[in-house]
């Protein structure tokens, strides 16, 4: 399936805005929006993805009616960078769990169950084992302080301008160090915008022997985790 016939489906869907699906429309006129609908339409009638009920609605078929609801409407979806600069895109509703690339083609994965769906995150998200849990919490301006220091090379002083309710001294020079150098790394947005008020999330883990580190950057504070996957996860779902 390709960007314009998912786009017409999560339409038919109900979906306004739809996340990770280029617009094709954007631009068009009238006439213009409708020739094209009538080309695309008539290619998901070939392959019976769409079709007509008795009282000659049009209706589309159950498999990609799920897909489609699943993109337009998620409960949470991330927006994930990769390598060749082009994001892929999780979605998640309900039991649903989708996987998408845009290709030439877009490459749309469906998890069968959650038990997949989360070995599949666990990958995606580079989360590894922790020899010992983690967690400290800063603001947005003591984290930038903190790099700052950091960066220029004045280490002793982050013990002496930050008073931690969690976590030692000696992590959170551990944390920034691989916050500002580590290589192995996943920048990801996430949002849930299927609610009364959106929520959107910032996130980066960072691979490491010791284990895989999160940053969660979310109204205005930043999060900071070295933990077992199952605990990363809980912060990455219910954010």
């Amino acid at each position: 399936m390709n960007n314009d016939e998912m786009f017409f489906l999560c339409m038919l869907s109900g979906a306004e805005e739809i996340l990770g699906i280029k617009n094709p429309i954007q631009g068009l006129s009238e006439q213009e929006i409708k020739e094209k609908w009538d080309i695309i339409s008539k290619g998901l009638y070939e392959k019976e993805i769409l079709c007509n009920d008795e009282s000659g609605e049009v209706c589309i078929c159950e498999e990609y009616s799920k897909t489609a609801s699943a993109i337009s409407f998620p409960d949470t979806a991330f927006v994930c960078s990769e390598q060749d600069g082009e994001p892929s895109f999780v979605y998640i509703r309900g039991s649903v769990y989708l996987h998408l690339i845009h290709q030439e083609q877009l490459e749309i994965k469906s998890f069968e169950n959650r038990e997949d769906f989360i070995e599949f995150l666990n990958q995606k998200f580079m989360l590894t084992a922790s020899d010992s849990d983690i967690y400290i919490e800063l603001t947005m301006e003591e984290m930038e302080r903190a790099v700052e220091l950091l960066v220029e090379g004045k280490l002793p002083e982050i013990s002496e301008d930050f008073e931690l309710i969690e976590g030692s001294q000696e992590d959170l020079k551990s944390a920034l160090d691989i916050f500002v150098n580590g290589k192995d790394s996943r920048d990801f947005a996430a949002y849930k915008q299927n609610q009364e008020t959106p929520v959107s999330t910032l996130f980066r883990t960072i691979k490491t022997e010791a284990g895989t580190w999160l940053f969660k950057i979310c109204n205005g504070s930043v999060k900071i985790f070295r933990c077992n996957p199952d605990k990363v996860l809980v912060e990455l779902l219910n954010f």
